[in-house]
């Protein structure tokens, strides 16, 4: 098994690492290997791939703005007007739904 993973990550020019190498096992030897074992093995030969590229990262994701560029107020002087009364009198429309309706009329 050792010279399957050695040779896989030779003719990869030494950049496979045991994701590929298991993967190359599996499609030219038809070989299903544990991952465990294939990073034992590199490991006990002292083979390793190399590592992924970094991932792109947004430069401007970590400068946050603390302070409130637009002056925006977020302060509520009370409840709102037009939503206070929550009963079913309809006092807020200019007639009432189809459900205070048939309560008024019954």
């Amino acid at each position: 098994m050792a010279d399957y993973v050695r040779l896989i990550h030779r003719q990869s020019g030494g950049t496979y690492g045991w994701r590929r190498i298991r993967a190359g096992l599996l499609d030219e030897y038809e070989m299903i290997v544990n991952r465990k074992l294939i990073k034992a093995i590199m490991v006990e030969h002292n083979i390793a791939g190399v590592p992924r590229a970094s991932v792109f990262r947004n430069p401007l994701a970590d400068k946050r703005v603390d302070t409130d560029l637009v002056n925006r107020i977020f302060t509520a002087d009370g409840p709102n007007p037009i939503n206070v009364d929550h009963g079913l009198t309809g006092t807020n429309r200019e007639r009432p739904g189809p459900r205070e309706a048939s309560l008024l009329a019954g």
